[in-house]
């Protein structure tokens, strides 16, 4: 499953839609990312994501896309591990 993780996330964009505004799209992708790192048991990525599901839903947006690029660096740890092992 976890080899599923990079085609996911590459599918799934968060960033890019939260820098052009489109916060809808955002929050919606952050929520599918969310539950994939949930069922993956990724605790950091899901912890997060859970608050940036949360703070876009609140109008948060600014805080939210904090969290989010600090997010996605950690993320990112995580693709290239996974990436070197498969």
């Amino acid at each position: 499953m976890l080899k599923k993780l990079p085609k996911v996330v590459n599918e799934t964009p968060v960033l890019e839609f939260a820098q052009s505004g489109d916060f809808e799209t955002a929050t919606s992708n952050a929520h599918a990312l969310k539950g994939v790192t949930g069922n993956l048991s990724l605790t950091p990525l899901y912890t997060n994501y859970t608050k940036i599901v949360d703070l876009y839903r609140s109008g948060e947006f600014e805080q939210a896309t904090k969290l989010l690029v600090e997010t996605v660096e950690v993320q990112q740890k995580f693709l290239d591990v996974i990436l070197k092992y498969t």
